[in-house]
C-alpha cells in the first residue's frame, strides 16, 4: 500500500518529496513540491493513539534554498510562510484516511513549533520542550489599600483588593506594564490553599488527555466524548471541569474576567497551559512564584480585621491537612473506593499510607512514593491488579548505582536541542554505544548491562495482567529495579524481554530527572513523548540502523534471509529489523519492501 505522506488528492496538489531531513517510521521532516512548482516544508508535529498531525508550510524556491542552507530557522519557515496560510494535515494510523484544513501560522499551538534556534544544520527532537526557567512565571502584587499603613484599631476595608500582574516567559497574561488585574485577596488565597496539594502532587491531565494548548485539549476531549457511550459523556465533561476548577489560576477570581492559565504537573516538570499555547518548565520554578504570592497575601490580610481574611489565612496554613487516603487519591488519581480496595488487598500499600504524615508539611512527600506512583501509572487496571503490582515493588530495597547515575548526568546533554522524540532516542542510543566503546555490530545484552550497573532485574509472572510488560521503580526508597512480566503481550519472548530491558535503560538514563522521576509501569504502545523516545532508543541500541541497512544491501534479493539473520544475531523481533532497514535510508527493492511491510503492525506506514 502506498504511503499517504505526503497526502494524495488534496488542494495541495500532486506532491513529490524532494528532500527528507528526518525519517523514522516514515518521513517526519521533509520538503515537497507540487506540479505547479509550489514548495512546502512539512513537519510532523503531534500524535495520539489514532492519528498523526503534520504541518505543510508553503515556501518559495529561494526560501527553501535558504532553509536547507541553514540561513533561516525551521520556526521562521513555518511562522512566515510564502502565503497567507499553512496546512494542518491529520492522518489516521489505522487507514489512509486524513483531514486537511488551512489555518494562519499565528494559530499554530506553540507545542507544534520547533525551538527558535533549530535549523537544518541541527538534528531535531522533542516537541514538548522546556523554555528558560528563569522567565517561567513572574508575579507582582499591589494592594489597593496598603495594609502596612492601616491603623490596627480602625475598621478595615470590607473588600481588600489586590492588583496582580502575571507574566509567562516575559509576556503579560494578566495586566500590563501600567496596571494589574484586580481581584479579592481573600478569594485568591483561598484558591491557592485548596489547590496547593493538587498543584504539588497531581500528575498529568484528566482522562489521559495529552498536553497542549487549552484549545487543543478541548478538541481532544470532544473527540473522546464523541467516541464514548452516551451515558458516560457527561461524566467525562465533569471530570475535566473538576480539574480546571482546581488547576486554572483564573479561579482566583469569581468574577470570571481573567484569562485561563492552567498549571499541571508532569514528573519534575510543570506545564503552563493557555488558550493558544503550552510551555513546560521545572515544577519548582512554577510553584515558587505562586508560593511567594500566597505568603504576600497572608502578610497583607493579617492587617485586615476581617473574618473572611482570617478564614483564608487559616485555609493556607492548613493546606497540607489531609488524610493519607485523601493524599493518595490526589497522587494516584484513583477514586476513594479504589484506594480503599488496593489498601485492603496489599499490605505493602497499607503500610505506605500509614507512613504519610497527614498533618505536617507533607513529609514524607506522598508524591515521591514509588508505590503511589506505580498505582497512578496502573490506572485503568482492576484494583486487585494494582495491588499485585505495588506489592511487588514494596519490599524492594534501595541501592546505590553510582556508575549509572554518572551516565544519567551525561546523557541528557546528548539530545539537547532536538525536535523529535524518536531523534532523541536514536541519538541517545548511538551516544551510549560510542561512550561504552561497543562496536557498531556488537550484540548487547541490556538485562545484563542493567544488573552490572546495580539495577535489580527480575522476571515475574503476572498471568492476569498481560497488558503490563514491565514495572520499574527508581525512587529515593526503592530500586532502581526492573520487573519484566514474562506474560506481558510484548515481553513473552526473549526478543520482547530484551527490548523491554533496553526500553527501561533509556528511562533510567533520560527520565529520572524529568517526566518519570519515581517509577514506570510499561503498558503496550503508549504514545507519550517519553515512551516514543524509549522505543526508538531500544530499537537502535539493540540493532543500529546502519548495521541493518548495510546487511540488507549485501543481499537485497533475499530479504527473508536477512531478517532471520539479524533477528537471531541481535535478539530483536522481525518488526524491529524491518523498520531499522527502512529507517537506515538504503534503497529497498519493490519485492523487499513488500516482504518487509508484512512484518510490521501497520504496513501502510512502511
Amino acid at each position: 500500500m502506498m504511503s499517504d505522506v505526503p497526502p494524495l488528492g488534496t488542494q495541495l496538489g500532486v506532491l513529490s518529496i524532494t528532500d527528507i531531513f528526518v525519517e523514522y517510521d516514515g518521513p517526519k521532516l521533509f520538503a515537497c513540491v507540487n506540479e505547479l512548482g509550489q514548495y512546502y516544508l512539512s513537519i510532523f508535529v503531534d500524535e495520539d493513539d489514532e492519528s498523526e498531525w503534520y504541518v505543510y508550510a508553503p515556501q518559495s524556491a529561494g526560501r527553501m534554498r535558504d532553509l536547507i542552507a541553514g540561513r533561516i530557522s525551521l520556526r521562521d519557515a513555518i511562522l512566515k510562510p510564502s502565503g497567507p496560510h499553512v496546512w494542518a494535515v491529520r492522518r489516521s494510523l489505522e487507514s489512509v484516511d486524513f483531514e486537511i484544513k488551512s489555518i494562519t501560522a499565528s494559530e499554530l499551538p506553540d507545542t507544534w513549533l520547533p525551538p527558535a534556534d533549530a535549523n537544518l544544520a541541527v538534528s531535531g527532537t522533542e516537541q514538548h520542550r522546556g523554555t528558560q526557567d528563569s522567565k517561567a512565571v513572574w508575579i507582582e502584587l499591589q494592594w489597593a489599600s496598603d495594609p502596612s499603613e492601616l491603623d490596627e484599631q480602625a475598621d478595615a476595608p470590607l473588600s481588600p483588593c489586590v492588583a496582580i500582574r502575571l507574566a509567562i516567559a516575559g509576556s503579560y497574561v494578566w495586566g500590563d506594564e501600567a496596571s494589574g488585574a484586580v481581584l479579592d485577596a481573600r478569594e485568591a488565597l483561598r484558591f491557592l490553599a485548596r489547590s496547593w496539594a493538587y498543584f504539588s502532587w497531581e500528575e498529568g491531565l484528566p482522562l489521559d488527555l495529552p498536553f497542549g494548548s487549552l484549545r487543543d485539549i478541548r478538541d481532544d476531549l470532544d473527540r473522546k466524548r464523541s467516541r464514548a457511550p452516551r451515558a458516560l459523556r457527561r461524566s467525562l465533561e465533569l471530570s475535566f471541569n473538576d480539574f480546571m476548577f482546581g488547576h486554572d489560576l483564573s479561579q482566583m477570581s469569581s468574577a470570571g474576567a481573567l484569562p485561563s492559565v492552567v498549571l499541571a504537573r508532569e514528573g519534575a516538570y510543570g506545564w503552563i497551559l493557555r488558550e493558544d499555547d503550552a510551555s513546560r518548565y521545572s515544577i519548582e520554578n512554577l510553584l515558587g512564584p505562586l508560593e511567594s504570592l500566597a505568603i504576600k497575601l497572608v502578610e497583607g490580610l493579617e492587617r485586615f480585621n476581617d473574618q473572611a481574611a482570617r478564614e483564608a489565612i487559616r485555609a493556607w496554613s492548613s493546606k497540607w491537612s489531609l488524610t493519607s487516603h485523601e493524599a493518595a487519591e490526589i497522587v494516584t488519581g484513583l477514586s476513594s473506593e479504589d484506594v480503599r480496595l488496593i489498601e485492603e488487598a496489599s499490605e505493602e500499600f497499607r503500610l505506605e499510607l500509614a507512613q504519610i504524615d497527614a498533618f505536617s508539611l507533607a513529609d514524607p512527600d506522598p508524591s515521591k512514593s514509588e508505590l503511589l506512583a506505580a498505582a497512578r501509572l496502573s490506572a485503568g487496571l482492576a484494583p486487585e491488579h494494582v495491588a499485585e503490582i505495588v506489592s511487588l515493588i514494596g519490599p524492594i530495597p534501595g541501592s546505590a548505582t553510582d556508575d549509572l547515575d554518572r551516565l544519567s548526568e551525561l546523557a541528557p546533554a546528548q539530545i539537547a536541542g532536538h525536535v523529535f522524540a524518536f531523534d532523541q532516542g536514536l541519538e541517545a542510543a548511538r551516544w551510549l554505544r560510542k561512550f561504552l566503546e561497543l562496536p557498531l555490530d556488537a550484540p548487547v545484552d541490556p538485562e545484563r548491562m542493567l544488573m552490572e550497573y546495580g539495577v535489580l532485574v527480575k522476571h515475574v509472572k503476572l498471568k492476569s495482567i498481560r497488558s503490563v510488560d514491565a514495572i520499574a521503580a527508581w525512587g529515593s526508597k526503592r530500586g532502581p529495579c526492573v520487573l519484566i512480566n514474562t506474560y506481558g503481550v510484548h515481553a513473552q519472548g526473549s526478543a520482547g524481554r530484551r527490548t523491554t530491558a533496553a526500553h527501561e535503560l533509556c528511562h533510567l538514563l533520560l527520565d529520572r530527572g524529568g517526566s518519570l522521576p519515581i517509577a514506570e509501569v510499561l503498558r503496550g504502545q503508549e504514545s507519550t513523548v517519553v515512551e516514543a523516545r524509549a522505543r526508538a532508543f531500544a530499537a537502535e541500541f539493540l540493532l543500529p540502523q546502519q548495521v541493518a541497512g548495510e546487511t540488507y544491501q549485501q543481499s537485497p534479493d533475499k530479504p527473508k534471509r536477512v531478517v532471520k539473520r539479524l533477528s537471531e544475531k541481535y535478539g530483536v523481533s522481525p518488526e524491529v529489523v524491518a523498520w531499522n532497514i527502512k529507517n537506515s535510508g538504503v534503497p529497498i527493492t519493490d519485492a523487499g519492501r513488500n516482504f518487509l511491510s508484512q512484518l510490521v503492525q501497520r504496513p501502510w506506514r512502511f
